[in-house]
């Protein structure tokens, strides 16, 4: 009896609560405080960083990575688990070396997204190389993606080894070279929202308007090949964004991205780590050869542009 009491006078709390705090919403400050304590402190969706090879969310969100990325745009989920692996322990024993952030989004204690991150700081740039979020019932879609952007500015601003990093880049599939209406719709949509997130984080970020080729991700498998694909640049810039990038600045990218990024880590044996080195150092020669002097720079609304421009031309 007493405990239906008091249950019965806690309910009776929260609704006068619940009543009292619908009328102070009423004035804008209440309602913008409440607003940024649900968005934060109590938003449904929390991250957690992965830093253990062995953590059963990590098995959880490479699940997801298997479903979502198609077999030829993707490594193999062992590799993943290896590089993380492999990160725990040249933290300890290589301060300064590149370094892995794999950052998980979870929902009632299950895996709905996560973002893989690699950083040099010997260039002080990092590859975003995945971001992958699961459609959640109950949570607004760019919720997830959202809560994963703010947690990886979180970590630029906090952790001591990403504080120097200037920028990141990013591979998207070109919409302009994509000839299903559908799929066109799906990577402009894509690309609108990294931009719009990139922007939220104060970074701007732009595509480069080159003939940009992803390496092969294996050089044994004869199904597999350069992808062409759309490179996208975030940097941290004063002012905005110039139109035409010096050529030099491209190279830097392509240079990051062929001689640091595809080759470290791509094989346990010596040999196919060399074959593959030596593959992405003629692919750089070949595509810096390409360069103009000048390569101009595009937002999501001129990519969308020349989308539509296309369509009326074909």
């Amino acid at each position: 009896m007493a405990v239906s009491l008091w249950w019965k006078g806690l309910e009776t709390a929260f609704r006068i609560v619940g009543r009292l705090l619908g009328v102070l919403r009423k004035i804008p400050a209440v309602d913008d405080a409440v607003d940024h304590l649900q968005r934060t402190v109590f938003n449904p969706v929390v991250i957690e960083l992965i830093r253990h090879a062995d953590d059963p969310d990590l098995d959880a969100a490479l699940k997801l990575y298997v479903k979502r990325i198609p077999d030829d745009q993707r490594f193999e989920a062992s590799d993943i688990v290896r590089w993380l692996r492999e990160d725990e322990i040249t933290r300890r024993t290589s301060p300064g070396t590149p370094t892995d952030w794999f950052l998980i989004a979870r929902l009632r204690r299950r895996v709905c997204g996560f973002i893989l991150l690699h950083y040099y700081p010997s260039t002080q740039l990092a590859l975003l190389a995945y971001m992958v979020v699961a459609n959640t019932p109950g949570v607004p879609f760019d919720a997830v993606s959202g809560t994963l952007s703010s947690g990886v500015c979180h970590l630029l601003k906090k952790r001591k080894e990403l504080r120097g990093c200037k920028g990141f880049v990013l591979e998207v599939e070109d919409p302009r070279k994509e000839k299903n209406k559908r799929k066109q719709a799906e990577c402009l949509a894509r690309i609108r929202r990294f931009c719009t997130l990139a922007e939220m984080q104060g970074f701007s970020l732009r595509a480069f308007d080159i003939d940009y080729k992803q390496p092969r991700l294996s050089i044994d498998d004869i199904n597999s090949v350069e992808r062409p694909m759309l490179l996208l640049s975030a940097r941290n810039r004063q002012g905005p964004f110039n139109r035409d990038v010096q050529r030099e600045e491209v190279k830097e990218v392509l240079s990051f991205i062929y001689t640091r990024v595809y080759p470290e880590g791509y094989s346990t044996d010596y040999s196919e780590n060399q074959s593959y080195r030596k593959y992405c150092a003629a692919l750089l020669v070949r595509e810096v050869a390409a360069l103009p002097e000048r390569v101009r720079s595009l937002g999501s609304a001129e990519i969308a542009a020349q989308v539509r421009n296309s369509k009326r031309t074909a």
